[in-house]
């Protein structure tokens, strides 16, 4: 993905420089994911550049974007970066990014409160919102259904009844955890 044009237009503040090896380590790490040479130079020194948490995180959001697509990565909600993964591969990369940059992290799946803010990690960290892996399937002796981490109880009903399933949870159609699957 071309992320050097997004990356020129990134204001790193701060003059604490990183070592060589950091540097190094940066266009290892980005290189691994598939970044060009020249986006991940321009990387390594934007970051060689970057003396505060708030560079660093603007840093790793334009790496998540480069590496997730900017169609999962969206950086305008409340002043935060979201990524929202849509298979599990997804998670594991956006996990990595957060891992290696040392960032703060929040999981989100169906959203607990709709008041902004709330479910979230705001400007300081990185929200993973599961809301988009929200597939139901149930197996073939009807026994056991796999529910997505994103799916809200209503959602989960309405699938499971029309194939004459039910499952045994809380009455929030808010909501999803661990329950029993009758049928």
């Amino acid at each position: 993905m071309k992320l050097l044009g997004v990356l020129i237009g990134v204001s790193a503040a701060g003059a604490l420089a990183a070592s060589t090896s950091d540097v190094t380590k940066i266009s290892s790490f980005a290189q691994r994911f598939g970044l060009s040479t020249a986006d991940t130079r321009t990387l390594a020194a934007k970051y060689a550049k970057a003396g505060d948490p708030v560079a660093i995180l603007n840093i790793v959001c334009l790496t998540a974007q480069g590496v997730l697509g900017t169609e999962n990565v969206d950086t305008s909600p409340l002043n935060q970066t979201t990524v929202e993964p849509e298979e599990a591969q997804d998670i594991s990369t956006a996990a990595k990014v957060i891992n290696f940059f040392q960032v703060k992290f929040t999981v989100r799946s169906g959203a607990h409160s709709p008041n902004p803010g709330w479910s979230s990690v705001g400007s300081q960290g990185i929200l993973l919102d599961l809301s988009r892996l929200n597939s139901v399937s149930l197996s073939a002796d009807g026994q056991i259904a796999s529910v997505g981490p994103g799916l809200r109880w209503g959602e989960v009903t309405m699938a499971l009844d029309a194939e004459k399933a039910v499952v045994i949870g809380g009455d929030c159609p808010r909501w999803v955890s661990n329950v029993p699957l009758l049928s």
